[in-house]
């Protein structure tokens, strides 16, 4: 892999130049082949996994309202929320949400800021 480097940001393989960043994060995130990505690309490529397979492993904003993926761009609102008990220290957030096109989803995952996996649903 040739890497290009323009004002202190790489070149990824997307064709793109690497995403704003902090000096803590790279600007970037990797597909399944290991292939460097801006975080637009990333977005698309989350939309595209839920497009075609109706599901997506994502998170849950800190605020709890919305479904992001890795970048921190919004996959989708959440419109509703409970949170489940399992007892000794285990709690579980299952909601509903919506993307923007219009397309119904539900998940769960252990709360705000956290992971959680999606599945596209009927309505």
């Amino acid at each position: 892999m040739e890497v290009y480097q323009l004002k202190g940001r790489e070149m990824c393989d997307c064709g793109h130049l690497e995403s704003e960043h902090s000096s803590f994060t790279r600007g970037y995130g990797r597909d399944s082949e290991g292939k460097t990505m801006c975080y637009a690309c990333c977005t698309a490529a989350d939309e595209k996994q839920l497009a075609d397979t109706g599901k997506l492993c994502a998170y849950i904003s800190r605020d709890g309202k919305h479904i992001t993926n890795w970048p921190g761009s919004i996959i989708a609102a959440i419109t509703s929320s409970h949170v489940v008990n399992f007892g000794y220290c285990r709690d579980q957030v299952s909601f509903a949400a919506i993307t923007p096109d219009g397309t119904h989803l539900v998940g769960r995952g252990p709360g705000k800021g956290m992971y959680c996996r999606v599945r596209r649903v009927k309505k």
